[in-house]
């Protein structure tokens, strides 16, 4: 059974097996949960934008193992293409496509 709890903490705070964050590729600043993300990995999220070595398209996926400073062993970052342009259904599609990859990963505890 799947069961839904909504909480009011911070990314970093958000207990789980694993926290996934969406990264959008047209959204520069970071923003939300991946900018605590970011800013708690000390601008490794950044730099890998800067670097090319990610961008936030469609698909993408990105495991991090977090440090001291998470509540969840693991990060999950899912590209989620452009989201300034998202309509409900894109909100619903993006919503599956990141429990997908996080079941893909056989992680049963989100954050």
């Amino acid at each position: 059974m799947t069961a839904l709890e909504i909480v009011d903490l911070p990314a970093d705070r958000l207990p789980g097996d694993a926290l996934v964050v969406p990264l959008f590729e047209d959204r520069r600043t970071l923003d939300g949960p991946v900018a605590v993300v970011d800013w708690r990995l000390d601008g490794a999220l950044s730099r890998m934008l800067v670097a090319g070595e990610l961008s936030g398209r469609i698909g993408e996926r990105l495991a991090l193992q977090s440090n001291a400073r998470f509540a969840a062993p693991w990060i999950l970052v899912g590209g989620c293409g452009r989201g300034n342009s998202l309509d409900r259904e894109d909100y619903l599609a993006l919503t599956a496509r990141l429990l997908k990859m996080a079941a893909k990963a056989d992680i049963s505890e989100l954050a």
